[in-house]
């Protein structure tokens, strides 16, 4: 398994920890999200588009759960995003 973190290596990641919501950025419809716990020193962008059900909800500061299958790079090289939302 792949995920968009390459450099590390997934035992090391805890896909059950909620994520921070660090920023919005409606110009470029980006939001970032920075890890906690083990996954602490990780951050990730992803468009709103692709948290369509929950981008109106969400708020810096927030606390939220990403699913693992969110983190996971196809054979392709494509987040399986669609199979999640």
């Amino acid at each position: 398994m792949t995920t968009y973190f390459p450099s590390i290596d997934t035992n090391e990641l805890d896909f059950n920890e909620d994520w921070l919501v660090e920023s919005l950025d409606e110009d470029s419809q980006i939001v970032t999200f920075v890890g906690q716990g083990k996954n602490q020193e990780l951050a990730i962008e992803m468009p709103y588009t692709v948290l369509v059900d929950s981008s109106d909800s969400l708020s810096v500061g927030e606390l939220v759960h990403l699913p693992k299958e969110l983190f996971i790079v196809s054979q392709e090289g494509d987040a399986k995003i669609d199979d999640v939302f």
